[in-house]
């Protein structure tokens, strides 16, 4: 509910729309009323006014709450997740929640879960965020992880990239995986343990 009228107080700063739906996120009997909706829509090209670092703020907070997925969704229901994060097509999403455990990158790797880890769709969101060099080199590994290592087994493509992969990164990354594809990580790393190892015992490996 807006005091002194929705359309109103929108107008007056538009960060408003994003911040309705972290609520609707934040609380879970919070009823999506029909109209506000008609108004974000009517009011959806001033988002593109609000500073990056105000846009990024609000939906990082969103991206924080356990039911993030589920605010992620509200958003998409509505109409409003190409204008909210500046996508120009509607893109792809992933239904299937994930709990995130480890907090380095939390927030990009839940983006990337949603988006199905759609390459155009994280090149629109690296200029949306305003993301880090840092940030970007992780979606970047991110991104390799995702298309080497997210198969039904490992390749010997997959087992060379996790042996140089920065062991931080990969642990993040890992989240992602189904679990069969984490237990057979996890063996392979296991099998790693006795250092040094050289590039003839990496192949040897199998």
């Amino acid at each position: 509910t807006f005091i002194g009228g929705a359309d109103k107080r929108v107008k007056e700063d538009f960060l408003r729309i994003v911040r309705y739906f972290r609520f609707a996120t934040k609380f879970c009997n919070f009823d999506i009323d029909n109209d506000i909706i008609l108004i974000f829509k009517n009011n959806a090209d001033g988002l593109k006014d609000i500073s990056r670092e105000r846009f990024r703020s609000e939906i990082w907070k969103l991206l924080n709450d356990e039911k993030w997925q589920n605010g992620l969704e509200i958003i998409q229901k509505s109409g409003l997740l190409c204008p909210i994060f500046c996508l120009k097509t509607e893109p792809k999403t992933c239904n299937n929640a994930i709990k995130i455990y480890d907090k380095n990158f939390e927030q990009i790797v839940k983006l990337f879960h949603f988006f199905c880890g759609d390459k155009t769709v994280m090149n629109q969101l690296i200029e949306s965020f305003k993301l880090t060099r840092k940030e970007q080199n992780f979606l970047i590994f991110l991104q390799n992880f995702y298309t080497i290592c997210n198969k039904t087994n490992l390749s010997l493509d997959a087992k060379i990239f996790i042996f140089k992969a920065d062991k931080t990164n990969l642990k993040t990354a890992m989240q992602i995986c189904n679990d069969g594809i984490k237990k057979e990580i996890n063996d392979f790393l296991d099998r790693l343990r006795p250092l040094p190892i050289t590039t003839t015992d990496l192949l040897n490996t199998g």
